[in-house]
């Protein structure tokens, strides 16, 4: 090889810092291009939940007051469908 050649091949640690480089910021570009649709699933899912629970708050109607303590043995409001993931949903759990 001649003196020119050897110096146009850059040294081996920085074509392993630019290939270090390359990686990570494909995953980076890979991860945060994903992230927002994740997000709108989500948002979409508690979304659909809080729609359901609004439907039945709006044709409900309040029974009577059996206690002196509001909370204390009355009639839950929400259906049956929306109670199987919605306090999951809107806690993060999924659902």
């Amino acid at each position: 090889m001649t003196e020119d050649e050897v110096q146009l091949k850059p040294p081996e640690s920085l074509l392993q810092l630019i290939d270090n480089l390359a990686r990570f910021h494909r995953e980076h570009e890979e991860y945060y291009s994903q992230a927002p649709l994740r997000q709108a699933v989500e948002l979409q899912a508690r979304s659909r939940a809080l729609k359901v629970l609004a439907d039945r708050w709006s044709v409900i109607g309040v029974g009577e007051q059996a206690s002196a303590i509001a909370f204390a043995g009355t009639e839950d409001l929400n259906p049956p469908r929306a109670r199987r993931g919605v306090g999951d949903s809107l806690h993060g759990g999924g659902g």
